[in-house]
């Protein structure tokens, strides 16, 4: 009989529903994200695409003219777009890299990141593999502007992947 009264304290102290009534509203989450993370440094991502030899030249062609389709936007835009020659590391390793800045607009405020989209070949591969380095414009950005470079190049991928036989054709 005496452990009752302390029971049903504790249930009511701590239930699902109290903790609901807490919940910050959508706005606020999205404002206090926006607060706590934040980005000061490059992140590299893989995408999930292997480029055969006999395609690199057309999937090269196919993004920087996806990339150019993004120059005159509104309220997203690719910035200094540069491709840079094929060369051979000291891996030997075929790399060639996309640079580009991608800015956008979220409420007014500016966001933007400096890209580099790197395209591997290791030598006892017959592919290659492209992963993103994406860093922000300016230290201390929201994550989420990396986020969302990170998902325009991805869908760019999959879009390639899923119809490059069409895009050669």
């Amino acid at each position: 009989m005496s452990a009752i009264r302390p029971a049903i304290l504790a249930v009511n102290t701590y239930t699902p529903s109290k903790i609901r009534k807490h919940r910050l509203s959508e706005e606020k989450a999205e404002e206090r994200k926006e607060k706590i993370f934040k980005v000061y440094q490059a992140k590299e991502y893989s995408m999930p695409v292997k480029i055969k030899l006999n395609e690199i030249e057309f999937f090269v062609s196919y993004l920087l003219s996806r990339l150019d389709e993004l120059k005159s936007g509104y309220t997203e835009k690719i910035e200094n777009i540069e491709e840079m020659p094929e060369i051979e590391n000291v891996k030997g390793e075929l790399v060639r890299t996309i640079k580009f800045d991608y800015y956008f607009e979220i409420s007014g405020r500016r966001r933007g990141t400096r890209n580099s989209l790197i395209i591997t070949k290791a030598p006892k591969e017959e592919y290659y593999r492209a992963k993103l380095i994406s860093e922000p414009a300016v230290p201390g950005m929201p994550e989420d502007a990396i986020d969302r470079t990170v998902d325009v190049i991805f869908d760019m991928m999959m879009y390639w992947a899923k119809n490059k036989e069409r895009i050669i054709g």
